[in-house]
């Protein structure tokens, strides 16, 4: 026999009723890159986001400038296309 208030194992591996389940609406995104002072930042043309130069996961070499990416596909896409990708600036790609 069960003592009040506890419940059966097998109620507990069904899952949560949807009584008690949380309504809160989940956190919005933040970024954990955080500017320290200093430091020399550079634009990724690709995202947006911005980029320690001496961090930067790579970069290229466009007409005698260099550009700093925040990754690899980052990179991949200004190659393909850096014309387009000046032209039309950052994208957000999530």
């Amino acid at each position: 026999m069960l003592a009040a208030g506890v419940l059966p194992a097998v109620t507990l591996a069904v899952g949560v009723p949807p009584a008690v389940r949380s309504t809160r609406r989940p956190r919005p995104r933040v970024s954990t890159y955080y500017y320290e002072e200093g430091k020399k930042m550079a634009k990724d043309p690709v995202c947006g986001m911005d980029v320690d130069e001496k961090k930067a996961k790579a970069t290229s070499e466009y007409k005698g400038k260099t550009y700093y990416f925040c990754s690899k596909g980052c990179k991949v896409v200004f190659d393909r296309d850096p014309e387009k990708v000046l032209r039309e600036g950052p994208q957000m790609q999530m």
